[in-house]
């Protein structure tokens, strides 16, 4: 009778399929049902991590096309200032092979100040893996919405991530991350160190936050069943 999709690329894709239905796009709500966000040193001192460094986090399944060897690739490329060095931690359970990741890691220079947990990662770790993070880094190949993104704006975080799919529909540029070319490690590396010295205001999260809740996501869908849109 109908449907309702997460983002747009979504929508394009069933309407391909089924050119008469009647198609209404929502969004990924955000989860807000993970702990409270340990405070950064804490959670620092937990995973061993220097007090004065800067932290981007790659959180999430390890799957091919989420780029995580184009990460690595720009982090070799990031400047890291002594006085606050850039480290990398990966959080993650891989869908395939660690390996090749783990032979790019060892051959990166700068292999010192990354840090894996090739892992699942349990609901009650998320809020120190979060509490680290400066920047989350979504690199992403192709996407249709992500939920590394509904967790990142649910806890206030930066993201840096690749212009593709339903990303570009939930972050702001200048605002609440940036967004970057796909597959571009230079690029990556370029907006990663913007993103760095940027200050990101506090109000702009709290307006996603509002944006993409849940309450906001069952007025839509309830707006689109009353319009009759969805029988």
């Amino acid at each position: 009778d109908g449907a309702w999709t997460l983002s747009e690329e979504v929508t394009e894709r069933l309407q391909e399929l089924k050119p008469d239905l009647a198609i209404t796009t929502l969004f990924h709500p955000l989860y807000d049902h993970f702990p409270p966000m340990e405070s950064e040193l804490e959670a620092k001192a937990k995973l061993h991590l220097p007090a004065n460094s800067q932290v981007l986090l790659y959180f999430g399944l390890i799957r091919p096309y989420k780029g995580l060897e184009v990460l690595l690739d720009a982090f070799a490329k990031l400047p890291s200032p002594p006085e606050r060095p850039v480290h990398l931690v990966i959080a993650g359970e891989c869908y395939g092979e660690w390996e090749p990741y783990q032979l790019r890691i060892d051959a990166n220079p700068a292999a010192q100040r990354i840090q894996t947990h090739e892992r699942f990662i349990s609901d009650r770790e998320v809020g120190i893996f979060f509490g680290v993070a400066r920047l989350v880094v979504l690199p992403y190949r192709r996407a249709s919405q992500s939920g590394v993104t509904a967790v990142a704006l649910h806890y206030g975080k930066p993201i840096v991530a690749s212009d593709v799919g339903g990303l570009s529909e939930y972050i702001m540029p200048g605002r609440t991350g940036e967004l970057v070319a796909p597959s571009d490690a230079s690029a990556l590396a370029h907006s990663l160190e913007k993103a760095l010295n940027t200050s990101y205001p506090e109000h702009e999260f709290e307006a996603a936050q509002e944006r993409f809740s849940w309450s906001a996501f069952v007025a839509a869908a309830l707006a689109s069943i009353r319009e009759g849109r969805v029988q």
